[in-house]
Formats: C-alpha cells, structure tokens, sequence
C-alpha cells in the first residue's frame, strides 16, 4: 500500500540507475490519497519492460499513472489487470503517456468521481510535446458519468494508436 505521502506516491526514475531498466515489477498494489500523480514512471532507458500489475490506483490530486519514457526507449511499460479509479482530481487526465511504449491489458479507468461531472479525456497524450506518441497498444475499459471515451490523439503529430482498442 502506497498512500498518504505528500507528493507522488510511486515515482520510477530509472534512467538514473546505472545498468539502466532492465525488468520492474509492481504487483498487486494499491496507490492512493495523493495530492499529486498515482505511479510517476519517468526517464526509463535502454531494454527490458515496467510492469504494473493487479494494481489498482485511486483518489489522487493529478494524473493516476503518468509514463514519460522518452521516445527512442525500447523499454516497455504494461499496465496489466490495473485499475485507476477517480483521479486528477486538480484537472488532469486519469492517465498520461508522454512518448509512448505502452501497452495496455484488461485495463479499467472508473473516471465516475461526481464533482468531475463535465467531460474530459480518459488519456492525454504527448502532453507539451511536439514529438510523436506512438507504440501505444492493448485494451482498455472507461467508465464516466458523462460517457465521455475520448483521448487526445493528435494524427497531424504523427501519433498512432491503431492497436489501441478502448470499450466504453
């Protein structure tokens, strides 16, 4: 359990390590009661995968799970069986990827919080970025009060999200 801490709750920088990302586990987890991102995975370089899985992410003031890993890493992130449930309270998405590189296995997004009633977007991608999301991939599920299922995709950047299936 991972709550109550005062910035992020779960913050990976892993091009800082010195033999680079190599394989990360986050298993079964609960991430909650923060005033800033859920799972803030960024700087991840060279090969290997992040994984979170079984996880469930929930109540934070910013994104729920925010992925910065830069575009030319052959790293891959798996979001696998998590869910994130009632974030980016402050505005922001329930999820972020920067770059890309991630991919996505019966995951749920629950954005049902009652005073974030307007609609807004499930995903926010390359968020003050003018580089390209690509590698983005799997299955999703998002559940709003609005019905609201839309990403912020930007096809004239060159993002790609062909292998992206959302159900609503």
């Amino acid at each position: 359990v991972f709550e109550h801490n005062r910035m992020s709750q779960v913050v990976m920088n892993l091009g800082a390590q010195q033999n680079q990302t190599d394989t990360v586990l986050l298993d079964s987890c609960l991430v909650q009661e923060s005033p800033e991102s859920g799972v803030w995975i960024l700087g991840a370089d060279g090969t290997g995968s992040v994984t979170l899985r079984n996880t469930t992410v929930q109540n934070t003031g910013d994104f729920g799970i925010r992925i910065d890993t830069p575009p030319t890493s052959g790293v891959v992130v798996e979001v696998v069986g998590t869910q994130v449930k009632n974030v980016g309270m402050k505005g922001h998405y329930p999820i972020l990827i920067q770059h890309g590189g991630v991919t996505f296995h019966n995951t749920t997004v629950l954005d049902v919080n009652r005073s974030l009633s307007h609609p807004r977007n499930w995903l926010e991608v390359g968020w003050r970025s003018t580089e390209p999301v690509t590698r983005v991939a799997g299955d999703v599920m998002v559940v709003t009060l609005t019905g609201n299922c839309t990403d912020s995709f930007n096809t004239s950047r060159g993002d790609s999200d062909s292998n992206l299936t959302v159900i609503c």
